[in-house]
């Protein structure tokens, strides 16, 4: 499924239409243009839509940081959340500085409704 944002479809295609009938010196294709506009934009209204809100990926959220080298846990995997909304990872050893840390483990694309998006990111690729 892909998201779409009908009313500004709505708006390009009334434009597109405006522009055309301008164009148009012919009576018969000027009815046909406008029949074709008057159908598109009860498509586009009676299309059922969802109610969607963007998210922060936890690797774009500022609440989310990578987790230490050389620790037990796949560090290009998994990232600590700062809020403990993660899975709880208690006593994680690591190797080269020799002691325990507590993590809340999650993954780089899970999400919550925390999520603060970092400074600077704004495509959230």
């Amino acid at each position: 499924m892909r998201l779409i944002d009908a009313d500004q479809m709505a708006v390009d295609e009334s434009e597109a239409y405006m522009s055309a009938q301008v164009q148009i010196t012919d009576d018969l294709k000027w009815i046909v243009n406008f029949a074709a506009h008057s159908k598109i934009q009860r498509l586009i209204a009676d299309t059922p839509t969802v109610d969607a809100a963007p998210v922060v990926r936890c690797r774009d959220c500022i609440n989310a940081e990578p987790l230490e080298r050389n620790c037990e846990v796949n560090t290009s995997f998994y990232m600590h959340c700062r809020l403990w909304h993660g899975e709880e990872c208690k006593n994680v050893w690591h190797k080269y500085k020799r002691y325990y840390r507590d993590y809340s483990l999650v993954q780089n694309d899970d999400f919550c409704s925390s999520g603060e998006r970092k400074e600077g990111d704004t495509d959230g690729s």
